[in-house]
């Protein structure tokens, strides 16, 4: 299994709080691994992980709660490998490069018009 206990509050250089701005990169690379997950549980982690589904999820700065879903993975093996093939498949299938490029770009470029007699798919020439 893999941990990655995050605190709370995250502070940059400045002493500002970052923590709801953050995207660690291990969440990913620890969805890709095919392994069970225990993780922190908060907002910015939500928005990749789905508790008790792609992983167990423990309030921050809970060592007791930690503990407790080690402990649980440990004695149910079949709840681990159910979580870990759910967060491969939602890697593979949600979080690609591809796929990240792509939503950036509808987001920020307009479709392109279909052109008569040509491929809708391709962005208009330019002048």
């Amino acid at each position: 299994m893999l941990v990655a206990p995050f605190a709370r509050r995250i502070e940059s250089d400045s002493g500002h709080d970052i923590a709801r701005w953050t995207s660690p990169m291990k969440v990913f690379e620890y969805m890709a691994s095919g392994r069970p997950i225990v993780i922190s549980d908060l907002p910015v982690l939500r928005e990749v992980l789905r508790p008790d589904v792609d992983a167990l999820m423990v309030p921050p700065e809970d060592p007791d709660a930690l503990i407790a879903a080690l402990e649980r993975l440990r004695d149910d093996p079949g709840l681990g490998a159910r979580l870990a093939a759910s967060a491969l498949e939602r890697v593979r299938s949600e979080f690609t490069w591809e796929l990240r490029a792509r939503r950036i770009l509808e987001r920020f470029v307009p479709e392109a018009p279909p052109r008569e007699g040509g491929d809708a798919t391709r962005a208009p020439e330019r002048p």
